[in-house]
């Protein structure tokens, strides 16, 4: 069975992506009962995507506004109502320390002068080197609160879950626990 995926405006893809693929999960993120999915893309020239189920194995791009930026290194993705508020709500692991010292030996300052950043195109969503955790508007679009959550630099971080730890205790807000590792 051939399934087609189209760009955001509706046109179809001329080729599969070449990303550089690290995570993936499929969720209904839209609400509509169908799995739509998020891929989780390394490096600055494969963003991530997210495809929104059409149905009849068809999948659309998202709307370049829905999320505004996306993180730059993204190594894992879980979906999850964070705020228990009826709409799923997605988090993405970056590769990022907390430390000053250490953010500014990482990649993003290497990428100077190799990459020409489209800023004037309404349609841009720029990549950004933290950690990013998308809340839900449940109008198709989202808002990044990672840094407003204490989320946005976890390290060198390799896989991301939400749980419930204590339920019964830890009233509206979800846990996420973050698999990461210190460079050396």
């Amino acid at each position: 069975m051939e399934s087609k995926s189209s760009n955001w405006a509706g046109k179809p893809l001329q080729a599969p992506p070449q990303d550089w693929g690290l995570s993936v999960i499929f969720r209904d993120l839209n609400g509509d009962g169908a799995p739509d999915l998020y891929v989780c893309n390394d490096f600055f020239h494969s963003p991530d995507r997210i495809w929104i189920n059409q149905g009849h194995r068809n999948f659309k791009a998202i709307e370049p506004t829905a999320l505004r930026h996306i993180s730059m290194s993204s190594m894992a993705v879980d979906v999850a109502d964070v705020n228990r508020d009826g709409f799923d709500d997605i988090f993405v692991a970056d590769m990022i320390s907390r430390s000053h010292a250490a953010r500014a030996r990482q990649r993003p300052n290497r990428l100077k002068g190799l990459v020409t950043v489209p800023v004037t195109d309404p349609n841009y969503r720029p990549e950004v080197a933290q950690n990013t955790l998308f809340l839900n508007r449940g109008d198709g679009t989202y808002t990044e609160i990672a840094q407003l959550s204490g989320l946005d630099a976890t390290e060198w971080s390799w896989g991301a879950i939400f749980l419930d730890v204590m339920p019964m205790c830890s009233g509206k807000i979800r846990e996420c626990a973050i698999a990461h590792s210190k460079p050396s």
